[in-house]
């Protein structure tokens, strides 16, 4: 049984959004996301497992605002649901246990706080720098 579409809308700045655009569309080739309407700093997405792609918006675009329309409302995503991230982001520490190929462990990184971002790996305690995360969710 195959998960139910959900709907989300993003207003984010309008400088954000083709850097928004290219992330949701990477998820987008292995449909995990369609983007539905978009209009200047306004977009529309449907998703049945949406939590990459809220992370990936938040972290690119903290100030953006994301809400989960369902039965006609709209319903704000607060920033708390993102406390603890796991396999969606590479550690760059060259020595963490998640980049050792003998060591295959799934990378797991703390939230510290969305904006500004700050994420820590869970293994080494290394945290991530913003371009270091950009590089990685703008794929």
């Amino acid at each position: 049984m195959s998960e139910q579409q959900r709907t989300f809308v993003l207003k984010a700045p309008h400088n954000k959004m083709p850097t928004i655009r290219r992330a949701l569309n990477s998820l987008s080739n292995e449909n995990q996301v369609a983007i539905t309407l978009e209009k200047d700093d306004f977009m529309e997405f449907t998703s049945a497992s949406p939590a990459y792609a809220m992370f990936k918006i938040k972290i690119l675009s903290p100030s953006s605002v994301l809400r989960e329309r369902k039965n006609g409302m709209e319903m704000d995503i607060p920033d708390k649901i993102f406390e603890w991230i796991e396999d969606m982001l590479s550690c760059p520490n060259k020595n963490c246990i998640t980049a050792q190929p003998k060591e295959p462990t799934t990378p797991k990184f703390r939230v510290v706080s969305i904006s500004p971002p700050k994420i820590q790996c869970y293994y080494c305690g290394r945290y991530i720098d913003q371009s270091s995360l950009e590089a990685q969710l703008a794929k």
